[in-house]
């Protein structure tokens, strides 16, 4: 589909590169100094993180950045069950041309690294990407013949197999990459506080440090808060250092949650737009209804056989770490 051609469905942004591949680079690993830690700071941290340290301003670094952290932890904790309709937009460039797509999604995020994202248009079902704390695995809807792909680590498989994969920039989408690039994901303890480079030495310490962490054993993450908590940006690097995917976190809204008061629902991103440089691509995801509630989540949403009984893929395919067996 060429520039100006009518787009034909969302599988046409199937490409030679994951969306685990998405990014813009503001910065790079290699031009973040560590900050360091006093040893009578790192004794008794306020949020049981260990941050590196070396230089006279970590201290209040690290005091600055105590109230983030613990604003983001709770909000995320709010929002370990998540559900929202959504609008998709994919802008991105081949060897055929430029193109644009626009599909529908269900996001379903329901903890213990469960989660599910159906991609539809027009109300027909295009793909279904979901997994479990075990496996993950993609469901090709609008192909002939329909199949279905079981991997024992997806979101590993999309960071460092984009090729082998052939799943686009829907890679994003699996349930751990969607969490973590829509700013969802958790701070682990072990997380380092990084300077930012380029930034104003008397700029507040948010708009100074970056907060980075290692999400699996091909890439790092690191995240940007806003004064208030909330991330205003999420970047992933391999780790050589290059930039795999960087997602813009605009227009929070508070979403409804049980058993709390309005007041203290927590909020999300309505808009996360992600840019790829190798495909020149920009993807861009609004949320329609966001909810914590779980009220259309569905166990079986996380469940193979049953999702596999369901859809009656004509082949299903598991990928091993070194071997892929296919069944019909």
């Amino acid at each position: 589909m060429g520039r100006g051609s009518r787009p034909s469905h969302c599988t046409a942004a199937r490409m030679s590169m994951s969306m685990l591949q998405c990014a813009v680079a503001v910065t790079t690993l290699h031009a973040c100094t560590p900050l360091a830690i006093p040893p009578s700071v790192r004794e008794t941290p306020k949020n049981a993180r260990e941050l590196t340290i070396q230089d006279a301003d970590a201290a209040a670094a690290f005091a600055a950045f105590t109230p983030l952290l613990a604003a983001h932890d709770e909000r995320v904790r709010k929002l370990d069950v998540f559900e929202s309709r959504s609008s998709l937009e994919l802008r991105y460039h081949n060897e055929s041309g430029e193109h644009f797509d626009q599909c529908e999604a269900d996001i379903f995020l329901a903890g213990a690294d469960r989660g599910a994202v159906r991609i539809t248009k027009v109300g027909h079902n295009l793909m279904w990407i979901g997994g479990n704390a075990n496996r993950g695995w993609i469901f090709y809807l609008d192909s002939k013949p329909t199949r279905a792909v079981v991997y024992e680590q997806l979101d590993e498989s999309a960071a460092g197999s984009a090729d082998s994969m052939e799943n686009g920039e829907f890679a994003l989408l699996t349930p751990k990459s969607a969490r973590m690039l829509m700013g969802l994901a958790a701070i682990p303890h072990d997380a380092l506080l990084l300077r930012i480079a380029g930034a104003a030495p008397d700029a507040p310490w948010h708009e100074r440090v970056e907060v980075q962490w290692r999400v699996h054993a091909r890439a790092t993450v690191s995240m940007r808060l806003g004064a208030d908590g909330l991330p205003t940006q999420v970047c992933v690097r391999d780790l050589a250092g290059t930039v795999i995917a960087t997602a813009t976190l605009t227009e929070y809204v508070s979403v409804r949650a049980p058993n709390l008061a309005e007041g203290a629902w927590p909020r999300v991103a309505r808009r996360t737009e992600v840019i790829a440089p190798r495909t020149k691509s920009v993807i861009r995801l609004f949320l329609d209804g966001p909810s914590a509630q779980g009220k259309r989540i569905k166990p079986k949403f996380f469940e193979l056989d049953a999702l596999i009984a369901q859809m009656r893929p004509d082949s299903v395919e598991y990928v091993h770490q070194t071997e892929s067996v296919t069944k019909p």
